[in-house]
């Protein structure tokens, strides 16, 4: 059976329980010599002193039983509890968003925007908002970010794609310690797409578009969810 419900069943019969012991005591003032009447639930019940007396010490035995399984039923339960939160938190302290725990230390571009779930603006790719994230330029130009990641992740992923009524290809180089990790393709108006790359043991990551000798104002390529595990 489960806990909660077992601590709601034993919280029922607790209360019952208390109901009737607490009655004793009233009882033994307004007894008379032979019997004693007892008031359980709106039924009234006549039995006699020592019906009652016995009865009175087992429901107080069983009072004092359920009592301790329905406090060891709740520690379990909230110790159940303590432990997923404890989970959730370490999976948690282990990710780092572009545009929260993480940033751009350095870029060369007036296209690139970070964003964060918190912030009220967002950018769209194939009419998906996403609020966090970042764009950055579509050229040589335009389109270079470096971020310090200490050597503390082993994942990079994201989505990335054209922005919404952009149609413009790109390519990027995902650069880990200045040693190519993976390139990242884009189509022009294209939906946008996932990657995931290693990057186990990397200090300095550099994202470098690499359209050369092409200049390209005000197109730019989004990269959504973008995190590091």
């Amino acid at each position: 059976m489960n806990n909660k419900i077992k601590v709601a069943l034993i919280a029922g019969a607790c209360s019952i329980i208390a109901s009737v012991i607490t009655a004793f005591g009233t009882a033994s003032v307004i007894q008379n010599e032979n019997a004693v009447t007892v008031n359980i639930n709106g039924e009234k019940l006549s039995v006699t002193l020592d019906e009652y007396a016995q009865m009175y010490d087992a429901l107080k035995n069983d009072y004092d039983a359920l009592a301790t399984e329905n406090q060891i039923l709740k520690k379990e339960g909230l110790g159940t509890e303590k432990s997923k939160a404890n989970v959730t938190t370490e999976v948690q302290a282990g990710k780092a968003y572009i545009g929260e725990q993480i940033s751009a230390y350095y870029h060369n571009s007036l296209y690139y925007k970070e964003y964060a779930s918190l912030d009220t603006e967002s950018f769209s790719m194939g009419k998906q908002p996403y609020t966090r994230g970042f764009t950055i330029g579509a050229s040589e130009e335009y389109g270079t970010a470096y971020y310090n990641l200490g050597g503390k992740y082993t994942t990079f992923s994201g989505l990335v794609g054209n922005l919404d009524n952009v149609n413009q290809g790109a390519a990027y180089g995902v650069y880990g310690d200045d040693m190519l990790l993976a390139t990242i393709e884009v189509e022009g108006a294209a939906l946008p797409k996932a990657f995931s790359i290693d990057v186990t043991g990397v200090r300095q990551l550099k994202i470098l578009c690499g359209n050369k000798n092409i200049f390209i104002s005000g197109f730019q390529v989004g990269f959504a969810d973008v995190v590091f595990e």
